[in-house]
Parts: C-alpha cells; structure tokens; sequence
C-alpha cells in the first residue's frame, strides 16, 4: 500500500538557480525514497507439516513513497563578493506496508510474540501492518567560496529537527487461538547539520552537481512493545525511553538545468543514514517471561528526485 503525503519538510537540501542578484527564491521536489531500515520479520512460512522449523522467514517493509518536498530562503552578495544565503527547508514521509500469509498445506511460525504466547506451528494465517513516519526540519546559512565558469563550491551550516517513529502490528490466528503483537520506537532529535555543495558546468545552462552532508543531533527515543494471547496468559506492556546522540550522514548527486530567467530543473539520486535511529525490543526466553534484549538499529534511506526552482 501507498500513500501520497501532505507537504513536507526536508531530507536533502537542493541549490536554487546560481544568479548573481540579491532575491529570494523557492524550491519544489517530487522525491520517492525507500527506508531499507524499515522493516520487521513477522513469522516463518513452513511448506512441511513435520514440526520442525524450517522454511522462508517473512518480513513485512514499508514501501517507497513519493513524497513533496519545499524549501525557502533568500540569497544576496556577501562581503566576499560570492553568493551567501539562508534556507528553510522541509521535508515529510508517511509509507506503510502490509503482509498476510496463509500456512496452506504448511505450518506457520510465530516470531514476534514473547515465547510464552507464541503460536507456534500452527496452521492458519499471520498478518502485519508496518507503519514509517519521518519529519525533517532545516534552517542553514550557506556561503559560496568559489563562482565562476568551472566550478561552484559552497559550505553550508545550520540547524536541524528529525523526528521518526516506525510502529508495527501483527496477529496471529490458528483456528479460535489467537495471539497479537504491538510495538513502536519514536524518536526526537535536534542539532547541527554541516554540508559540502558543489557543481562542474557543463555548457547549455546543464551542470553536475552533489553534496555530502552530516548532522549531530541529541534527543530521545522511546520503545514500547504490547502482546496479548486468547490462550490466557498473562499479557505484556512494555516501554523503554533513553537519551540518543543521532549521527546523520547524507548524500545526493543530480543533473541540473536552469535558464538566466531564474528557472531552473534537476533530477537526480539521494541517499542517507541516520545512525540507531530505531530501538527494537524482542522477548527471547520461555523459561524467564521478563528476559529481553533491546536493540538499535539504523534507519537507511535511497531514492530518486525531481524538481524545480525559481528565483526572483
């Protein structure tokens, strides 16, 4: 399942038209990105009904979105004689994926459910829903050290906002028994970003342009995990919140066009990583209910962009 999002808040940013006069300018990306990060094994798909586990293990993904992508600011000439400006930029993803998977002639195996719960090797169905929301905010300053007919170099520096959350739903039903999962991580972070621009003409208002990026930012996640089973035991309700340095490391590199009227179009591909950006608690023993292990992991994304600018 897809969704298109509302407008937006911002992962990468992109370079407005590089005109020498002062003036504002704006910025629309039609970006369709994928967190490979995103994703949860859900149960273990059996084909043999000999009681022994074995078979494809199934994960459900939340699947790429086309998403809208705005930035705003203004650019004049600095006390150096090069281009300096200021930008805010956002960008926001909502995706979601979903799996359902029948045993068939098979068995099924319950992965997710604390052991104590778990269906396992039953014949009936497993079904999941995954849920990938993410918000970036940016505000920078950028100075351009080098204009001219070979090259543009600019530096940018500014600060960021990243909020995340991934939330995962499962059930699993063999006849009247029934088992369910729930969890979520959501994280809150704020910080610097500092970034590296820069573009080779190429004649016919053509150029190659790319930038790398990285960010610092502190804040918090917070982990929860709920399960319940028809067979009545005991449920669980679980969270866990602790403090989170975020390393986030970015990329892009497009092919840009842009007219001496202050239009301008690029295409191109974008990729980044937010390092432990997602907490996953998993219940890992039958004998002791209570024994759990939490681990971080990143969230990776990948995609393609369009867009365009206008300067006036």
């Amino acid at each position: 399942m897809r969704r298109l999002t509302a407008p937006v808040f911002v992962l990468l940013l992109t370079a407005p038209p590089a005109l020498a006069q002062d003036g504002f300018f704006a910025t629309a990306d039609a970006v369709q990105l994928r967190n490979a990060g995103a994703s949860r094994e859900v149960v273990i798909v059996d084909p043999d009904a000999d009681l022994d586990v074995e078979g494809d293990l199934r994960a459900v993904e939340a699947e790429a979105v086309t998403a809208p992508r705005v930035s705003l600011g203004y650019r004049w000439r600095s006390r150096w004689n090069t281009p300096a400006e200021i930008t805010f930029s956002g960008w926001r993803s909502d995706a979601s994926g979903t799996l359902a998977v029948d045993a068939g002639a098979g068995l099924l195996w319950d992965v997710l459910t604390p052991p104590s719960l778990a269906l396992a090797g039953y014949d009936g169905s497993a079904t999941a829903t995954l849920d990938d929301d993410a918000t970036v905010i940016d505000l920078s300053y950028a100075q351009t050290v080098l204009a001219d007919e070979r090259a543009i170099v600019r530096f940018r520096a500014g600060l960021r906002h990243i909020a995340y959350e991934t939330r995962l739903s499962a059930d699993y039903v063999s006849g009247i028994s029934e088992a369910s999962v729930r969890t979520s991580s959501a994280l809150d972070t704020y910080g610097v970003r500092v970034a590296a621009e820069g573009a080779l003409p190429l004649g016919a208002g053509f150029r190659l342009a790319g930038e790398i990026s990285y960010g610092l930012l502190w804040g918090d996640v917070e982990a929860t995990y709920t399960a319940a089973s028809s067979a009545g035991f005991p449920g669980v309700d679980v969270r866990r919140g602790r403090d989170r340095n975020i390393d986030a490391l970015e990329g892009a590199a497009r092919l840009e066009w842009q007219s001496r009227t202050g239009l301008g179009l690029r295409a191109g591909v974008e990729w980044a990583r937010w390092s432990s950006a997602i907490d996953q608690i998993t219940f890992t023993d039958d004998i002791q209910p209570g024994a759990v292990v939490v681990q971080a992991q990143d969230a990776v994304w990948y995609g393609v962009s369009l867009g365009v600018g206008y300067r006036w």
